[in-house]
């Protein structure tokens, strides 16, 4: 027997230590008197409710295991579903707000025109009624604002509605959206089909987000987002995560934003996920962790379920690193990814007249055959819940050593503590 690679040690007071074990994903609390655990014999020997624990959580296995090939297999099991196929659609480039930290370049008045709308539905009908395989199709509304061509994504909507209907088949719908169109009318339509989840965002309360969101100089977006965020909660039950996207500069004021949801009820709020995500352009900037843990525990002190997001690469991998998912833009281009800038020469494909996914440039197995290479991410004790991020990432590192969290153990230790925290607050989870 011996002891995993992939336990950490926290202290997490005078008397007591957690270990955890990323493959397993199991938390261990035992009490400081059985430290330290360096001889396994030993801790059979004198400790033995400790020792079956311990082998129970895969903190000491079998000598013979290799455990990064235990990890590769998992990934390529949750890669490699057949089951689900997630389709993503960019209706649109245009949005009718220029955020500062967007990566895109917004491409006005562009749309999905009449012959690649005839490929998308071919598309989804090649999925649906002839990969018998497939039981589930998620689709989701990216861009671009996607409301801003909300006829040709309703249209979308129906037809894979009647597709999957006619073949038994699940559909789910989703959007990423700024939720500044979802007017009464949008939702009294959409609430018909299977939309169940939308991520609505916004930079801060309502004066900082109205300096970086707005329709002209005198009218900001908050005020319609947030009626629109608590009409979707009151009357049509689809679930939202509002993503607070913070910064070093506004996270003080993330908070305010509870005082204008206060007036939901309890089962509304059941519907409300409130998540933080750091801007990525801030994200080498000081440790704001504090901060985020503060505002993060008002938001639950009102009854809001919150929290920043927990890392959890490999069993909830990337839609990009999935074999059954892609991305068609507004043009008919195909991509893995969406934190793309979606210019052409960046493309992973396109759709032919039949809606078949031509792959071009070998791009799905250079995504693939990038995992695992990372000499540091093969040694570490996260790899089986980080992997060195998405593929995305690990392309754009191909040729150095790296570490998405710069080599800093402390760091290491507080992603296990914020897993920790939401398991313990939220045991569904």
């Amino acid at each position: 027997m011996k002891f995993s690679q992939f336990n950490s040690m926290i202290s997490l007071s005078e008397n007591l230590e957690l270990i955890y074990n990323s493959y397993s994903d199991s938390y261990l609390i035992i009490s400081k008197k059985y430290l330290p655990l360096s001889d396994i014999e030993s801790i059979k020997n004198k400790y033995p409710e400790v020792y079956n624990k311990l082998v129970e959580s895969k903190c000491i296995i079998d000598h013979d295991i290799n455990e990064v090939d235990l990890v590769k297999e998992l990934q390529n099991s949750v890669d490699n579903n057949n089951k689900d196929f997630i389709l993503t659609i960019n209706p649109t480039l245009d949005c009718n707000f220029k955020c500062w930290y967007c990566y895109e370049s917004h491409v006005k008045k562009s749309k999905i025109d009449p012959e690649t709308l005839l490929k998308i539905k071919h598309l989804i009908y090649n999925v649906i009624a002839t990969q018998k395989g497939i039981q589930h199709l998620q689709l989701n509304f990216f861009g671009g604002e996607p409301l801003l061509q909300y006829q040709i994504v309703l249209e979308i909507i129906k037809y894979a509605e009647n597709i999957c209907e006619t073949n038994k088949k699940d559909i789910s719908v989703a959007f990423t959206t700024n939720g500044y169109l979802l007017n009464q009318e949008r939702l009294d339509t959409l609430s018909k089909y299977h939309v169940n989840t939308m991520q609505i965002t916004l930079d801060g309360d309502r004066r900082t987000h109205d300096k970086i969101r707005f329709s002209s100089q005198k009218l900001g977006s908050y005020d319609r987002i947030i009626e629109n965020i608590k009409n979707i909660l009151r009357k049509k039950k689809i679930y939202i995560t509002l993503r607070l996207n913070y910064t070093s500069e506004n996270i003080d004021c993330m908070g305010n934003i509870v005082e204008d949801l206060l007036d939901l009820e309890d089962e509304e709020k059941k519907y409300l996920i409130v998540h933080f995500y750091r801007v990525w352009q801030d994200s080498e900037g000081e440790d704001i962790s504090d901060l985020v843990k503060n505002t993060i525990s008002k938001f639950r002190e009102y009854g809001f379920k919150s929290y920043k997001y927990p890392l959890n690469n490999v069993r909830v991998s990337c839609y990009g690193d999935k074999t059954y998912a892609a991305l068609v833009n507004y043009n008919g281009d195909v991509y893995r990814c969406t934190a793309v800038d979606f210019q052409k020469q960046r493309r992973d494909g396109y759709i032919d007249d039949e809606g078949v996914i031509v792959w071009e440039n070998n791009s799905f197995e250079e995504r693939k055959n990038a995992k695992f290479k990372n000499k540091p991410c093969l040694s570490c004790r996260l790899l089986p819940i980080c992997n060195g991020g998405c593929t995305q990432h690990a392309l754009r590192h191909k040729d150095e050593d790296y570490c998405i969290f710069n080599f800093d153990e402390r760091k290491k230790d507080e992603a296990i503590l914020n897993k920790l925290d939401i398991h313990l607050k939220y045991e569904n989870f």
